[in-house]
Protein backbone atom coordinates (compact mmCIF):
# COMPACT_ATOMS: atom_id res chain seq x y z
CA UNK A 1 0.00 0.00 0.00
CA UNK A 2 1.39 3.37 -0.97
CA UNK A 3 0.31 6.99 -1.06
CA UNK A 4 -0.40 8.46 -4.51
CA UNK A 5 2.33 11.03 -5.17
CA UNK A 6 0.37 12.74 -7.97
CA UNK A 7 -2.79 13.19 -5.88
CA UNK A 8 -0.80 14.66 -3.02
CA UNK A 9 1.09 17.02 -5.35
CA UNK A 10 -2.15 18.24 -6.97
CA UNK A 11 -4.06 18.60 -3.71
CA UNK A 12 -4.50 22.04 -2.23
CA UNK A 13 -4.63 20.64 1.31
CA UNK A 14 -0.88 20.02 1.61
CA UNK A 15 1.79 22.57 2.47
CA UNK A 16 4.73 23.32 0.20
CA UNK A 17 7.00 21.52 2.66
CA UNK A 18 4.83 18.38 2.51
CA UNK A 19 4.73 18.46 -1.29
CA UNK A 20 8.51 18.92 -1.42
CA UNK A 21 8.95 15.95 0.92
CA UNK A 22 6.67 13.79 -1.24
CA UNK A 23 8.53 14.68 -4.43
CA UNK A 24 11.90 13.94 -2.80
CA UNK A 25 10.93 10.39 -1.77
CA UNK A 26 11.70 7.36 -3.92
CA UNK A 27 8.68 5.55 -2.53
CA UNK A 28 5.67 6.40 -0.48
CA UNK A 29 4.88 2.95 0.90
CA UNK A 30 2.80 3.32 4.04
CA UNK A 31 4.67 0.68 6.06
CA UNK A 32 8.07 2.24 5.30
CA UNK A 33 6.83 5.70 6.24
CA UNK A 34 5.32 4.42 9.49
CA UNK A 35 8.51 2.55 10.41
CA UNK A 36 10.56 5.66 9.71
CA UNK A 37 8.18 7.84 11.73
CA UNK A 38 8.13 5.33 14.60
CA UNK A 39 11.93 5.29 14.79
CA UNK A 40 12.09 9.10 14.88
CA UNK A 41 9.33 9.43 17.49
CA UNK A 42 10.81 6.64 19.65
CA UNK A 43 14.21 8.30 19.67
CA UNK A 44 12.62 11.69 20.49
CA UNK A 45 10.64 10.07 23.32
CA UNK A 46 13.76 8.40 24.71
CA UNK A 47 15.77 11.65 24.64
CA UNK A 48 12.96 13.73 26.18
CA UNK A 49 12.41 11.22 28.99
CA UNK A 50 16.04 11.20 30.02
CA UNK A 51 16.86 14.88 29.49
CA UNK A 52 13.84 16.05 31.45
CA UNK A 53 14.33 13.49 34.20
CA UNK A 54 10.76 12.23 33.84
CA UNK A 55 12.05 8.64 33.70
CA UNK A 56 13.05 8.99 37.36
CA UNK A 57 9.66 10.29 38.48
CA UNK A 58 7.77 8.03 40.88
CA UNK A 59 4.52 8.89 39.11
CA UNK A 60 5.96 7.99 35.71
CA UNK A 61 7.27 4.69 37.06
CA UNK A 62 3.82 3.94 38.53
CA UNK A 63 2.24 4.61 35.15
CA UNK A 64 4.74 2.25 33.50
CA UNK A 65 3.91 -0.50 36.00
CA UNK A 66 0.19 -0.01 35.35
CA UNK A 67 0.79 -0.16 31.60
CA UNK A 68 2.86 -3.34 31.97
CA UNK A 69 0.23 -4.91 34.22
CA UNK A 70 -2.57 -4.13 31.73
CA UNK A 71 -0.52 -5.51 28.85
CA UNK A 72 0.36 -8.63 30.85
CA UNK A 73 -3.29 -9.22 31.79
CA UNK A 74 -4.24 -8.92 28.13
CA UNK A 75 -1.65 -11.57 27.23
CA UNK A 76 -2.86 -13.71 30.10
CA UNK A 77 -6.48 -13.63 28.90
CA UNK A 78 -5.46 -14.41 25.32
CA UNK A 79 -3.21 -17.21 26.50
CA UNK A 80 -6.02 -18.81 28.52
CA UNK A 81 -8.15 -19.01 25.37
CA UNK A 82 -5.27 -20.36 23.29
CA UNK A 83 -4.47 -23.04 25.88
CA UNK A 84 -8.10 -24.22 25.91
CA UNK A 85 -7.73 -25.06 22.22
CA UNK A 86 -4.05 -26.03 21.97
CA UNK A 87 -3.82 -28.60 24.75
CA UNK A 88 -6.76 -30.84 23.74
CA UNK A 89 -5.70 -30.71 20.08
CA UNK A 90 -2.06 -31.40 21.06
CA UNK A 91 -0.86 -28.59 18.82
CA UNK A 92 2.88 -28.06 18.38
CA UNK A 93 3.50 -24.66 20.01
CA UNK A 94 6.80 -24.22 18.16
CA UNK A 95 4.86 -23.77 14.90
CA UNK A 96 3.18 -20.65 16.33
CA UNK A 97 6.06 -18.83 18.03
CA UNK A 98 6.64 -16.63 14.97
CA UNK A 99 3.21 -15.05 15.54
CA UNK A 100 3.92 -13.97 19.08
CA UNK A 101 7.62 -13.12 19.31
CA UNK A 102 10.05 -10.86 17.48
CA UNK A 103 13.02 -12.16 15.53
CA UNK A 104 15.49 -11.20 18.27
CA UNK A 105 13.27 -12.81 20.92
CA UNK A 106 13.10 -15.98 18.83
CA UNK A 107 16.89 -16.11 18.60
CA UNK A 108 17.08 -16.08 22.39
CA UNK A 109 14.25 -18.62 22.69
CA UNK A 110 15.92 -21.02 20.28
CA UNK A 111 19.21 -20.56 22.14
CA UNK A 112 17.66 -22.47 25.04
CA UNK A 113 17.03 -26.22 24.93
CA UNK A 114 13.70 -27.10 23.27
CA UNK A 115 11.10 -28.72 25.53
CA UNK A 116 12.81 -27.40 28.65
CA UNK A 117 11.27 -25.58 31.60
CA UNK A 118 14.03 -23.01 31.21
CA UNK A 119 12.81 -22.20 27.70
CA UNK A 120 9.16 -22.02 28.76
CA UNK A 121 10.07 -19.81 31.74
CA UNK A 122 11.92 -17.50 29.36
CA UNK A 123 8.90 -17.36 27.01
CA UNK A 124 6.71 -16.44 29.96
CA UNK A 125 9.13 -13.76 31.18
CA UNK A 126 9.05 -12.05 27.80
CA UNK A 127 5.31 -11.45 28.09
CA UNK A 128 5.07 -11.30 31.88
CA UNK A 129 7.83 -8.95 33.09
CA UNK A 130 6.02 -8.43 36.39
CA UNK A 131 5.97 -12.17 37.17
CA UNK A 132 2.21 -12.49 37.69
CA UNK A 133 1.71 -15.65 35.63
CA UNK A 134 -0.38 -18.08 37.70
CA UNK A 135 1.18 -21.45 38.50
CA UNK A 136 -1.64 -23.37 36.77
CA UNK A 137 -1.00 -21.45 33.53
CA UNK A 138 2.74 -22.11 33.86
CA UNK A 139 2.01 -25.84 34.36
CA UNK A 140 -0.24 -25.87 31.30
CA UNK A 141 2.51 -24.26 29.24
CA UNK A 142 5.05 -26.80 30.49
CA UNK A 143 2.64 -29.54 29.42
CA UNK A 144 1.99 -27.95 26.00
CA UNK A 145 5.71 -27.57 25.29
CA UNK A 146 6.53 -31.01 26.70
CA UNK A 147 8.91 -29.31 29.12
CA UNK A 148 10.98 -31.48 31.38
CA UNK A 149 13.81 -30.82 33.83
CA UNK A 150 15.12 -27.45 34.94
Amino acid sequence: MAFDRDKISRSGGWSGTAKSYVSSRDNLEVISLLEEHYAIVSEFNRVVLFRTGIHSSVGYRDLLRIYLARKTMSYRNSLALILQIAIPKKLDPYEYLLRYFTESELQNIYGLPDHSKEQVDYLISLRDPLGICPEDTRSQLYHLFGATGR
